[in-house]
């Protein structure tokens, strides 16, 4: 990066994080001329391989010239209104009705030199429009010339966690990371719950792929854990960071296996900006649901942790709280993230005919192509099997049921992959025009001329 202002070239310096991949710079030496001048900003990112590059004007108003330099929106522990002006503002007058954001009538403000900060009662989210109206005195005496009006956006800062993508099929291409992201948080409880290869096809007759319905029936917990995300002090927590979940750090998964990875938080883990409760010794209202029951005397040894995983609401819950980040209410399952992994390489494909003829095309995740000699299972909703086959050369079965099957099972090796068959998972085709016509018996022949239309 190159600075010119002045004809001169003035030097920059720069404040590298290199995990968080954040960079910031300072020019140095910037001096206010007796005319506006422009301050020239030029980069090229050739020498660290990349194709961007630019330029950027900057005006630096002249000596005496009272301006608004910049307007933004300030999201750190807590959210204000940064308004830079050119010269250092009177701390004596009072800015009530002289600068607006939308329609907040009760504003409060700081001024620090050539800086004014506004602040509303709640914390602010979503679109503003600021203006700061002409009136308002630098510390000499002089007015704003003009209004100036900046429209602002404060991203919804909530705690919470979320888990990128849709899919459930993890490809293990070395290790299996499940990536996530955090909103104002210093850490997350991670829980894995197992669904055994072997009660696979009884959780798919009530579950879709990621369902999480009645899993006590067919899994068991084999990972409770906190993670601490304050650890890297260089990471600003108050906005969105990304992270990952290295789950083979926790566990050996067992091909054929379900996964069913957890990612929640609770009131302590938050780093939202409330005011003190009015009575922290009041227990009652900060009762965790992560430590009911004993699990004494119950189904089996891991009652304790099935009475909490099943506790949609803590102790105390109220409706009316539950978007409030400073009650416990808003710490609930509702705000968790959570996602089946299957690691696995089989891809699946069946289309099924009104004949009940099908065809079962099998590949690979990773590169696309055809598996063969894969084992082929189909079994009835009563898991009963139908058939059994193996893909060919080319990643193919074809082959007639008696019998409409509910789910296809493909075993490679230890790999497994599940594909489920009813018609409420088949591919939706109302966008196409597929009705037709069934021809009930012989051929119909149809002739093209070289006209669109024909006269007798």
């Amino acid at each position: 990066m190159t600075v010119q202002y002045l004809n001169q070239s003035l030097p920059v310096r720069w404040e590298h994080n290199e995990k968080a991949k954040i960079h910031h710079f300072t020019v140095e030496g910037i001096r206010r001329d007796k005319s506006a001048s422009f301050l020239n900003l030029e980069w090229n990112g050739s020498p660290l391989h990349s194709n961007e590059s630019g330029h950027q004007e900057i005006e630096i108003p002249a000596l005496g010239d009272f301006t608004v330099l910049n307007i933004q929106a300030v999201q750190e522990a807590e959210n204000y209104v940064l308004i830079q002006f050119s010269e250092a503002v009177a701390t004596s007058q009072n800015l009530d009705g002289l600068i607006t954001v939308s329609d907040n009538s009760n504003l409060s403000y700081s001024i620090n030199g050539s800086e004014v900060k506004l602040y509303v009662p709640e914390n602010f989210d979503g679109n503003y429009t600021v203006t700061a109206y002409e009136g308002i005195r630098n510390l000499w005496g002089n007015k704003l010339p003009k209004t100036y009006t900046g429209n602002l956006f404060f991203e919804n800062r909530l705690p919470s966690v979320s888990i990128q993508g849709k899919g459930i099929i993890l490809p293990n291409s070395g290790n299996l990371v499940l990536p996530f992201e955090t909103i104002n948080l210093s850490a997350v409880d991670v829980s894995i719950i197992k669904i055994y290869e072997n009660n696979i096809p009884q959780f798919l007759q009530s579950n879709s792929y990621e369902g999480d319905y009645d899993l006590r029936r067919v899994a068991s917990p084999v990972v409770k854990q906190t993670i601490r995300l304050d650890n890297d002090k260089t990471l600003d927590l108050h906005r969105k960071q990304k992270f990952s979940l290295d789950i083979d750090k926790y566990l050996k998964t067992e091909p054929g296996a379900i996964y069913h990875v957890t990612i929640g938080f609770r009131p302590e883990y938050s780093l939202y900006n409330c005011p003190a409760p009015a009575n922290k010794d009041d227990d009652d209202e900060y009762a965790s649901w992560y430590t009911y029951g004993s699990g004494e005397g119950d189904l089996d040894s891991d009652a304790a942790f099935w009475d909490a995983y099943n506790t949609y609401y803590p102790y105390g819950y109220s409706w009316r709280d539950r978007n409030n980040p400073c009650s416990p209410s808003y710490y609930n399952k509702e705000k968790w993230a959570s996602r089946n992994i299957l690691a696995s390489h089989i891809g699946l494909t069946a289309k099924r005919a009104n004949d009940n003829s099908m065809l079962v095309v099998v590949t690979d995740i990773l590169n696309a192509q055809p598996l063969s000699n894969v084992d082929l299972e189909l079994l009835d909703y009563q898991q009963q099997s139908l058939f059994k086959t193996r893909s060919d050369a080319n990643g193919l079965a074809s082959f007639h049921l008696k019998k409409r099957p509910y789910l296809l099972i493909a075993t490679r090796g230890t790999e497994k992959g599940y594909l489920k068959l009813d018609d409420g998972n088949s591919l939706l085709l109302s966008r196409f025009d597929v009705s037709g016509v069934e021809v009930k018996s012989g051929l119909k022949g149809f002739i093209f001329g070289e006209r669109g239309v024909w006269r007798p």
